[in-house]
């Protein structure tokens, strides 16, 4: 396509934007808390000395529609108090306060795309949309904000994004998400990814109602709000979960007995058995070691790795379980995977303690240091964190388990730390150097999930949450679940409440209802079979039902292995 240049001869910058030689500017972004701000004076490396006409809002006191990209009526009914009353085009900009009702919420649900028709072909300059942040409440500037143009409203082009200017200041504040264009086009939408909440106002659409036919009028893009391609669920056994078709988690060092595990506790768990003890087939092949609660300093992880390699307990009660197993089931190659949690440090503490001989503090406080250098601090002690646990594993020498890699502790990305996806890149960089694979299990709705594989995680299993949440609807929620599981390529969680074994009969009823919802969703979802899947247990509760001689709750643990083997065939979701 050819373009005319009608600006002058050679390329120059408008108010810090480019301005190629279609006289187009494209994916420029400014910053600013006013929508009445009409006329852009040309920067400094301009050197123009005048002022350019945008024009007039357009979308003032237009209609408008959101599509949303993972729609969930949990979600919605919350963000909902905060509804679509055409606050987003009524020119008026909204305070500060996120109790004014001239902010309209979105609550997780992932992409959004907020579409305005503005009745006719018009030539527009510029758009911007305006966000508040106020980290306190759970409210987040989205990382950026992108921009469509349409004549059809069927073709769409991109026209720029707008990225978030925070750094991490925690006071209140507003972001204008603003790009200049100069383009014909009758509808226009503004696409984001809400974290936690995110709040919008005025969507400004500055412009001329006349068409300028001297520039760029798009007629068949193609363009998406989000992608929706699928790739299928996370295969289990592949390379991306070294080979883990069912991972257990297990959590250590806390509420005494729940908290250590003996070779006893872990051969139900490895492998099946009958009442009898004859071990059947092999049930959790890898095993997810994890604390109770978040060490935040030197001293609790170092605490927390002592316990993991101490004598007849914890990796070395497991190494023995295996050993006892393979001589049951007569596979003497067989190895145990074991993935160990990485802590997080989603917490701040000014004081986290040495990890070094020189004997120094690590303050991880960005209060103190900066957000910046509280950065490179945690990813110092990540370091120094995996660097213990594989030099431990590899002076204990086990002989029946095998390092697969490591867990993000942390069930999303902290919307609050403006470094987190970083320190999560960099932390799957180390885990990756001796080979070791990347996990993650983020809850439903969880920041990060749609871009997990950009983080650098190999296997992510997302958590359906139904055993916690008695009162949504499961079918919708399972839907959702393994709707998202398959485009992104990951597998699913199995949870168990751990009232599944309550001594209350009619609580463990319901419980166990719930838990074997997730079986049924299974098989009309197609999760049962090949998928990669992890199983939360709370502390031992799966080793209960298997110690419990009362079929109701022991029927749990047979139940589990059948589903594990893919013999489940009921279909019924409560």
């Amino acid at each position: 396509m050819k373009l005319k240049w009608t600006l002058g001869a050679s390329t120059m910058l408008l108010a810090g934007s480019l301005i190629v030689p279609s006289g187009t500017i494209f994916a420029a972004t400014t910053s600013g808390n006013s929508t009445s701000h009409h006329l852009i004076q040309a920067g400094s490396h301009a050197n123009m000395g005048r002022t350019q006409n945008v024009g007039s809002d357009l979308a003032l006191g237009k209609s408008y529609t959101v599509t949303t990209q993972w729609p969930d009526n949990t979600f919605h009914s919350i963000e909902s108090k905060w509804p679509n009353n055409g606050q987003l085009t009524d020119g008026q900009m909204a305070p500060l306060s996120f109790s004014s009702s001239g902010w309209e919420a979105f609550l997780r649900q992932y992409g959004r795309a907020i579409t305005i028709n503005l009745g006719k072909t018009e030539n527009i300059r510029s758009l911007s949309l305006n966000m508040l942040q106020n980290l306190s409440a759970g409210i987040d500037f989205p990382n950026s904000v992108s921009y469509q143009v349409s004549n059809d409203g069927k073709h769409w082009t991109s026209v720029g994004m707008s990225k978030s200017t925070w750094k991490g200041d925690t006071t209140p504040g507003t972001q204008a998400y603003r790009v200049y264009t100069n383009v014909n086009a009758r509808y226009v939408r503004a696409i984001f990814t809400a974290k936690v909440f995110a709040f919008a106002d005025e969507f400004v659409v500055d412009g001329f109602k006349t068409p300028n036919w001297h520039t760029w009028t798009p007629q068949f893009g193609h363009a998406q709000p989000w992608s929706t391609k699928s790739v299928g669920y996370l295969p289990s056994g592949s390379w991306k979960s070294a080979g883990i078709r069912n991972l257990m988690l297990a959590y250590t060092d806390g509420h005494g007995s729940l908290g250590t595990w003996t070779a006893q506790n872990f051969e139900p768990m490895i492998a099946h058995e009958t009442s009898s003890g004859k071990a059947t087939n092999w049930m959790y092949d890898g095993v997810l070691f994890g604390p109770y609660g978040s060490p935040a300093s030197a001293s609790t992880i170092n605490g927390w790795v002592q316990n993991l390699f101490s004598k007849d307990i914890q990796l070395s009660a497991l190494n023995q379980a295996v050993a006892t197993a393979k001589k049951k089931l007569n596979d003497p190659g067989y190895k145990e995977k074991v993935v160990i949690n990485v802590p997080g440090l989603t917490s701040s503490p000014s004081s986290f303690g040495a990890i070094s001989p020189s004997g120094r503090s690590l303050d991880l406080n960005p209060a103190d240091v900066g957000q910046y250098q509280a950065y490179l601090n945690k990813l110092k002690v990540i370091h120094w964190y995996i660097h213990q646990i594989e030099q431990n594993w590899k002076s204990h020498h086990y002989s029946n388990l095998e390092l697969a890699g490591f867990y993000w502790q942390p069930e999303s990305l902290a919307a609050n730390l403006p470094y987190n996806a970083d320190l999560v890149r960099a932390t799957s960089f180390m885990v990756h150097l001796n080979g070791g694979k990347f996990f993650w299990i983020p809850y439903y709705g969880a920041v990060g999930v749609t871009r997990a594989r950009s983080l650098g995680f190999d296997s992510v299993m997302i958590q359906p949450n139904v055993s916690f949440n008695w009162n949504i609807n499961a079918y919708d929620r399972f839907a959702s679940v393994a709707g998202m599981a398959k485009q992104y390529g990951d597998g699913i969680e199995i949870e168990a409440h751990w009232d599944v074994t309550s001594a209350t009969t009619s609580l463990a009823q319901t419980a166990q209802k719930k838990y074997y919802d997730y079986f049924s969703a299974g098989n009309v979802f197609g999760f049962q079979n090949n998928v990669l899947k992890s199983y939360y247990l709370g502390s031992k509760t799966l080793l209960t039902a298997y110690q419990s001689t009362n079929p109701f709750y022991h029927s749990l643990y047979d139940n589990t292995n059948r589903f594990i083997e893919g013999l489940w065939t009921g279909t019924q979701i409560q």
